[in-house]
């Protein structure tokens, strides 16, 4: 039996949990505390993304078929432009472009596979 998803109020409270929880982690990981809490409270902020992750791939196991060809043609589409993003930005780091903090490459990821799935799905509609 596949595993169901948690309903939608349920993931809405979560979601603000899982952002209340950010926020304390953030704040508090910029206070003075000893090093092994500041290094609980940026871990803690990884929660939220687990917990999301596994939402996800709860959702995506549920799709049929086609949809999941779609999701498929997607997250190749964005593994390659990922790909091509980083390199690119990593050759322009040398000469002129700031180092960037790893946490922009969620977002990037989530923008990219957006833009994928776009494309992806826009082939199938009549």
């Amino acid at each position: 039996m596949p595993e169901r998803p948690p309903s939608q109020v349920t993931t809405y409270l979560i979601a603000i949990a899982a952002a209340l929880v950010t926020i304390v982690g953030a704040w508090e990981e910029r206070t003075p505390h000893p090093l092994g809490l500041r290094i609980l409270f940026a871990l803690m902020q990884t929660a939220p993304i687990i917990y999301l992750l596994a939402i996800v791939v709860a959702r995506i196991r549920q799709l049929d078929e086609f949809e999941l060809r779609i999701h498929l043609n997607a997250a190749a589409m964005t593994l390659v432009a990922l790909i091509v993003v980083t390199y690119a930005y990593g050759m322009l780091t040398p000469v002129a472009a700031p180092a960037l903090s790893w946490t922009y490459i969620a977002p990037l990821v989530a923008g990219l596979w957006l833009a994928s799935y776009t494309m992806a799905a826009s082939r199938y509609q009549v």
